[in-house]
């Protein structure tokens, strides 16, 4: 049997990369605290540590009524493009269209690679502004 310390090391291993959703699920207050947005939502919305989520609370992205539609894997046109993340996890591909209004993305997710429907994110100015399933 591992030693608690052993396994942990292991597991940070075998993550590969300090800003895994592994890793972060493990991460000292000081590491999270360095991590992007978007990264912390990658690994609340795979695997809910406390630990992110109290980074995501302490930084005052979301509202209460946000957080509550974000456990359930809600998402809603008006949310944030963090809100979608924290929701929704990583998202297979990020499609950009950049006009002379401005940068628009289309976040397309998806459960499984293929014989799984995809669902898409139209976001512009850090909101989403249309859902597609």
């Amino acid at each position: 049997m591992l030693r608690p310390l052993a396994a942990l090391s292991f597991a940070l291993t075998i993550a590969g990369c300090a800003s895994s959703p592994l890793a972060l699920s493990v991460a000292g207050k000081d590491a999270l605290q360095a991590e992007s947005a978007d990264k912390l939502c990658f690994a609340y919305a795979l695997m809910k540590p406390a630990g992110v989520r109290a980074e995501l609370e302490r930084r005052q992205l979301f509202t209460a009524q946000e957080w509550q539609r974000i456990e359930k894997g809600y998402w809603w046109v008006g949310m944030s493009e963090a809100a979608l993340l924290c929701s929704q996890g990583k998202p297979a591909v990020v499609n950009q269209t950049v006009t002379a209004a401005g940068v628009s993305s289309q976040y397309v997710f998806e459960e499984c690679r293929s014989y799984c429907p995809r669902r898409y994110a139209y976001v512009r100015n850090g909101l989403v502004t249309a859902l597609q399933q």
